[in-house]
């Protein structure tokens, strides 16, 4: 991620067909992508996995445009449309389901969620309340049930987007 204050890297940007520019850098997390939102859309992000750094609105995939399992990490969103612990206690999974248009003759996977424990989604305010929220992620795809899922994230690859710029997503 492109950052004023971090130390210089040699990182390739595609535009400029393969130069090499030498661009501020500073290891972030995704919750650090959510500030500032709507400046970093427009910013270069050079993401683990990626052979070029790439203007953060063109790596962002909504979750309802996927259909199938990838194990090539990658960053995605999706608008919250359930949320619910399946048991009592902060150590049982909380599945947080996405708005996934179920359309059979177009896909197998008839809903998309995330699944990490409880505990976990609540410290990044994801909870029964979090209905209508956006949330971006980035892991890999793989099959839950008849659906797909994003689970296994580490501490910095998931967030809350805030409100105030959950209208610049579709």
């Amino acid at each position: 991620m492109e950052d004023r204050n971090g130390p210089l890297s040699a990182v390739p940007i595609g535009r400029h067909n393969g130069q090499v520019l030498n661009l501020p850098s500073k290891i972030k997390t995704i919750r650090g992508i959510c500030t500032n939102f709507e400046e970093n859309l427009i910013k270069y992000f050079f993401l683990p996995g990626f052979q070029y750094a790439v203007q953060l609105q063109d790596i962002l995939i909504n979750v309802d445009a996927v259909d199938s399992e990838d194990e090539i990490p990658k960053l995605y969103y999706g608008k919250v449309i359930s949320s619910k612990n399946m048991g009592m206690h902060s150590y049982n999974y909380r599945m947080t389901y996405f708005e996934y248009t179920r359309d059979l003759k177009r896909r197998e996977s008839v809903d998309f969620c995330l699944k990490l424990k409880s505990s976990f989604q609540e410290e990044k305010g994801i909870s029964d309340d979090s209905t209508g929220r956006i949330i971006l992620m980035f892991g890999k795809v793989t099959a839950s049930g008849l659906g797909l899922c994003i689970e296994d994230l580490g501490w910095g690859e998931l967030s809350l987007l805030p409100k105030k710029y959950e209208s610049l997503l579709p």
